[in-house]
């Protein structure tokens, strides 16, 4: 176990490292346990001297480093944390903050708990489902979606199991998309374009898919429940590209 310091090359173990993976089981309920990238060994020192006010989710007060880290890594929506070692004060924040609006103040540390995979800006790592994505402004056609998460480079949403097409139907909600597209083709048969295999998961309405040609993709909105509709190209949705674990 090490911790990772951005302003040096020097990789300092820790003699408390074993405490980490001790206080990792304390801290982490059980429906966490499948969460993986809720490690010490993602932790990463990127600012020094620097405090963070923006995004602020929690603030801890008379609390030690490692219990501070160990409430990022158990909350779902902590991105990073801030620690003043002398104040004992411990900040947890929804992003990863690039520092630029940060206050000069002796004795902050700052740690970002996101995987190498998932360190693009406005990108939001789901430690849960191990989904690493962003929602994208505005509604495009479907191949204009494709090429926006292309650019990044990502690709659209494959939604591959329960647990994340109830994901994304809260993550609509929350950012008020009435609909998004999917990350799948039709080649005789729906594909899905990560592996080019057919998927083992769906979510198709009654009736569905009823388009007889290729130039279409599937989108899920509100109004049929988020179950799954093939559309037309033209059709305009909203966009959720996804960095996919290597």
């Amino acid at each position: 176990m090490a911790f990772f310091d951005t302003n040096s090359s020097t990789v300092r173990f820790s003699t408390s490292a074993f405490l980490l993976v001790i206080i990792v089981l304390v801290y982490l309920p059980d429906q966490l346990e499948s969460i993986k990238a809720a490690t010490f060994s993602s932790l990463r020192s990127i600012l020094n001297n620097t405090r963070i006010d923006t995004n602020l989710t929690a603030s801890i007060t008379n609390i030690r480093k490692l219990p501070c880290m160990s409430e990022c890594l158990n909350n779902v929506n902590c991105m990073s944390a801030g620690y003043h070692s002398n104040n004992t004060e411990c900040r947890l924040h929804s992003v990863l903050d690039s520092g630029s609006s940060g206050v000069p103040e002796t004795g902050w540390e700052y740690f970002s708990i996101q995987e190498d995979f998932c360190r693009k800006e406005n990108f939001v790592h789901n430690r849960i489902l191990d989904i690493c994505y962003s929602v994208e402004p505005g509604l495009k056609n479907c191949p204009d979606a494709m090429g926006t998460c292309a650019s990044i480079p990502a690709s659209l949403l494959t939604v591959d199991s329960q647990e994340k097409q109830d994901w994304l139907q809260e993550v609509c909600v929350a950012n008020n998309i009435t609909g998004v597209y999917f990350d799948m083709y039709k080649d005789g048969v729906w594909k899905l374009r990560s592996t080019g295999m057919t998927p083992s998961y769906t979510n198709w309405d009654d009736g569905q898919p009823d388009s007889t040609g290729t130039d279409v993709c599937v989108a899920s909105k509100p109004n049929f429940n988020w179950m799954w509709h093939d559309y037309p190209y033209p059709w305009k949705a909203g966009i959720i590209c996804e960095i996919r674990r290597p």
